[in-house]
């Protein structure tokens, strides 16, 4: 029983519906696939039990915790059957035999063949995987207030700059022209394409600069002091 990473052993192409009677949640679906397609799946190793049953090894990379040990997933194929008689995770789901991790493998071990690949490659470019540009990433990056903000160079330590930092200082004023008949003057102006955003009948907030329009990015802005 030679363990092996050549992929002839499986004689077929596997897919989820080895699973048979098995159900896979919808979650494990695509968090598996999640796992496939950003290269989670590595360390596969297989070996021939008998003439009929293969078992695959493999490591997953945990989804929170990178630097942590990576799960420890296993599977055993019938040839004949074509189906998955046994599998495993050391994940908390991993008992089931269906968690995320164990279809991740799958996916994995059907995309090589699916390339008429001989066996586990050692690496794959970013080009053999399914595109992922079309998938939002979320919101990683949230607006912050001008206020909030201190501009320096992160490399130098606090006590070794030689220039202060630079942030920004609001002054106790009232900005000009924000009353209603100062924005209807304004608006008199041809040669101020911006003065149409403005309505001299809007309703205004408080900040430091005096009187804004509600939905003003000034009181965004202005506002965290």
């Amino acid at each position: 029983m030679a363990v092996t990473t050549k992929l002839d052993v499986l004689l077929h192409n596997i897919n989820l519906d080895y699973f048979k009677d098995k159900t896979l949640t919808g979650r494990s679906k695509d968090q598996g696939y999640n796992y496939f397609t950003l290269g989670y799946i590595h360390s596969i190793n297989l070996c021939e039990i008998n003439a009929n049953e293969v078992d695959i090894k493999a490591k997953c990379y945990r989804s929170m915790r990178k630097n942590e040990a990576p799960h420890k997933v296993n599977i055993t194929v019938m040839k004949d059957e074509k189906i998955i008689s046994d599998s495993n995770c050391t994940c908390v789901a991993g008992l089931s035999g269906t968690c995320s991790h164990v279809v991740g493998l799958v996916h994995t071990i059907c995309h090589y063949q699916n390339l008429n690949l001989k066996e586990v490659p050692s690496e794959l470019s970013a080009t053999s995987f399914p595109q992922q540009w079309h998938k939002p990433r979320g919101r990683k990056i949230k607006a912050q207030p001008v206020v909030s903000m201190t501009l320096a160079n992160p490399t130098t330590p606090t006590s070794e700059r030689k220039r202060k930092p630079v942030f920004t200082e609001i002054p106790q004023v009232d900005l000009p022209g924000s009353s209603s008949s100062a924005i209807l003057k304004l608006k008199e102006e041809d040669e101020i394409p911006l003065s149409y955003l403005l309505q001299e009948n809007a309703t205004t907030i408080d900040t430091r600069l005096g009187k804004v329009q509600t939905g003003s990015l000034l009181y965004f802005h202005v506002s965290k002091i």
